[in-house]
């Protein structure tokens, strides 16, 4: 359900002969019996407005792309060039660059530990009623030299934290999440979507276990809300049904789909693990947890802060506990409550240990591919059925190396990048590509 889909629709009227104004194209979001079923009842006419805009895109990246790469090939050797992988590679590049050229600044931590019922650790506040950073040794001395044996707590206070859970997955999140969760780069991530959309035997059964994984919208369609709702409602409470998410709507999305979330809740990822593979499992279950917490209640914790004073040096604390588990209700891992004694105002406690430590920021982290992918579709550069494969062009073409999800960009991937970055800054301009992205949607519209 996509340009795509309809350009091959197109396409196979053309080489089969069959009339465009007369010919029927079932959609589907799922592959279920149920959702089968109801395209099979309300067919309709291939829409030329989709078509058009693919075959536009198809031409101009052809044009781009195989104009620069016979051109990069015949003067530099390099594999190839593209409207979607060269902005991708600039935005690698150039975050090199800023690691290449960071130069470290010095600041200082400094934290006390404190005897209560039991040893706590606060962290350093302020000095002076000022937010006072410490950035070197004499501006550690100075604060270190004004602590006494002892801490005066000064303040206390309460308040109520509302966590709320995030909205079901799209192409990008999934691919992050599973990155972050299992370190799944983005091609095993769309693998295993792809098999787990595409279906399998469930108990006799051919059944697609997961809607369309290629979207960029959070979106739940009503029938699933509804079902959800319910099955929150039975299964948690009322207490437990939470408001629908529309996440922030992100610069060009087609929003053509809904987000990515299992076909039934009844197919719980525990029913499902005997007839799945490892990985397959646990996507399944990142992707079920995602879409029915999106619709519960957001966990409320109870947050006290404590501030502590040694001679006008401030150090604060902080404890937090559940007092209603909300969304997490669903999830194994739980956070960890952590309990503070009961303090109260002008109690004076020892300081049992001053950690005082020099340390110097370090460079930006190089991106990994789920990061990458996040910053795609920030910049509106590529669509959620080409963010793994634009990474996987820049490998094989060996602009880049892949080391446990981390990317290095290589020699010959720099050099590529400043030649295209110096001769046609326009093509490899994230805003090009995106700017182009809004005309190919005017083409959608009609």
């Amino acid at each position: 359900p996509d340009r795509e889909g309809e350009a091959i629709a197109w396409h196979l009227c053309q080489i089969l002969g069959l009339d465009i104004n007369q010919t029927k194209r079932l959609e589907f979001h799922e592959i279920t019996r149920s959702s089968i079923t109801k395209a099979l009842e309300d067919p309709r006419l291939i829409n030329m407005n989709l078509v058009n805009s693919q075959e536009a895109r198809r031409i101009m990246d052809r044009i781009i792309g195989f104009r620069l790469s016979s051109l990069l090939k015949k003067k530099m050797n390099s594999q190839s060039a593209g409207r979607v992988q060269s902005a991708t590679l600039k935005i690698i590049c150039d975050h090199e660059n800023e690691i290449i050229n960071f130069v470290p600044e010095e600041y200082w931590t400094l934290a006390i530990k404190i005897k209560a019922n039991k040893t706590l650790k606060a962290n350093y506040y302020q000095f002076n009623n000022e937010n006072f950073k410490i950035t070197n040794k004499d501006d550690n001395d100075l604060v270190v030299k004004s602590i006494t044996d002892k801490v005066k707590v000064t303040s206390v206070t309460s308040s109520t934290r509302s966590i709320e859970s995030k909205p079901a997955f799209k192409t990008s999140t999934l691919q992050q999440e599973a990155f972050n969760a299992y370190h799944f780069s983005t091609t095993t991530t769309q693998k295993l979507a792809q098999e787990l959309y595409e279906g399998l035997n469930i108990g006799g059964e051919h059944v697609g276990l997961i809607t369309y994984i290629r979207t960029d919208s959070t979106a739940l369609s009503d029938t699933y809300v509804y079902s959800t709702k319910e099955y929150i409602k039975n299964k948690f409470g009322e207490q437990y049904l939470g408001k629908r998410k529309l996440g922030k709507k992100a610069l060009y999305v087609q929003e053509a789909h809904e987000a990515i979330r299992p076909t039934s809740n009844e197919r719980t990822p525990e029913k499902m693990e005997k007839y799945l593979t490892a990985g397959q499992y646990k996507l399944y279950k990142l992707i079920y947890e995602r879409a029915i917490a999106s619709l519960m209640a957001p966990k409320q914790e109870d947050v006290t802060t404590v501030i502590f004073n040694s001679n006008n040096v401030s150090f604060k604390l902080e404890g937090s506990k559940t007092s209603f588990d909300g969304f997490t209700a669903l999830l194994e891992e739980k956070k960890k409550d952590i309990s503070l004694p009961e303090f109260k105002i002008g109690e004076e406690y020892p300081i049992t240990d001053i950690i005082n430590e020099q340390k110097f920021t370090e460079p930006p982290e190089r991106y990994s591919e789920a990061k990458i992918v996040k910053i795609m579709e920030e910049k509106g550069i590529g669509r959620p059925s080409t963010y793994a494969s634009t990474i996987s062009i820049l490998k094989l073409r060996e602009y880049i190396e892949v080391n446990k999800g981390i990317i290095f960009p290589t020699e010959n991937g720099m050099r590529t990048s400043y030649v295209l970055n110096k001769y046609f800054p326009n093509i490899v301009d994230a805003t090009y590509t995106a700017n182009m992205e809004t005309k190919l949607d005017d083409i959608l519209e009609g």
